[in-house]
């Protein structure tokens, strides 16, 4: 899956958790890997979740940008307004060219 000029139009920003302690608890802190990092941004179809018996709704996205091996499913992606988990990343041709990342908006991150 070579990538073809012009097919990354968005942008997105990877983010990683740096907890801070604050008193006796935890408070989240995300920070910047790479701002303004060229993607494109497809919408997979979405479901509804029920979880102690709260309804979310959730959507599923495929994000392609270039290779890079600093991407984890412990971070995050923001894109717009919109936070995203990821929930998987790869190669998807093992030739080091693109990363195809699964994420999903809706849950906490």
């Amino acid at each position: 899956m070579t990538l073809a000029a012009g097919r990354l139009r968005q942008r997105v920003r990877i983010e990683q958790n740096n907890p801070v302690r604050v008193g006796a608890g935890r408070e989240d802190a995300w920070s910047a890997i790479a701002s303004d990092v060229p993607a494109e941004v497809l919408s997979k179809n979405g479901g509804e979740i029920f979880a102690q018996g709260l309804e979310r709704s959730t959507q599923f996205y495929a994000i392609t940008i270039r290779f890079r091996t600093d991407v984890k499913v412990e971070h995050r992606l923001i894109w717009g307004d919109i936070t995203m988990a990821i929930r998987t990343c790869a190669d998807p041709d093992n030739r080091r060219e693109s990363l195809l990342i699964i994420a999903e908006s809706g849950v906490p991150t």
